[in-house]
């Protein structure tokens, strides 16, 4: 468990050392319209995170109650493998993202990766 925490750390440190510097002009400059800038792929990254939390903290406390889907043993093995896939790099073929996950699409937080890191210190504290 230790090198879950280390690696969550270490994310927040060089997320913080990369791009901790980058104006508000450079941090929310997209490549095109359909592309997210560095701001809201952190915010992404936060909003996403701020959903699991509850359910983290419900399977930890013991109040977790999986879902028709979860009780499926390929349903889960299926969606897992299309988002790994869908964030390979090489992959031509991207997936959507779901609303709920979608950043904000103007110009927010100048202080998202100090948030980021502050979130990703929420999720060690979970651990």
């Amino acid at each position: 468990m230790s090198e879950t925490v280390s690696n969550l750390q270490k994310i927040a440190d060089d997320a913080q050392k990369t791009f901790g510097s980058l104006s508000p002009e450079q941090i929310n400059w997209r490549p095109s319209a359909g592309d997210w800038s560095v701001r809201q792929c952190f915010e992404h990254l936060i909003v996403t995170n701020n959903l699991y939390f509850r359910i983290i903290q419900k399977v930890a406390g013991g109040a977790h109650r999986n879902n028709f889907f979860s009780k499926i043993p390929f349903s889960t093995d299926l969606i897992g493998a299309l988002m790994k896939n869908s964030l390979n790099p090489d992959q031509k073929r991207k997936m959507k993202t779901f609303k709920v996950f979608e950043p904000a699409a103007s110009d927010v937080s100048e202080t998202v990766i100090e948030d980021f890191a502050d979130n990703q210190r929420k999720l060690i504290e979970l651990i």
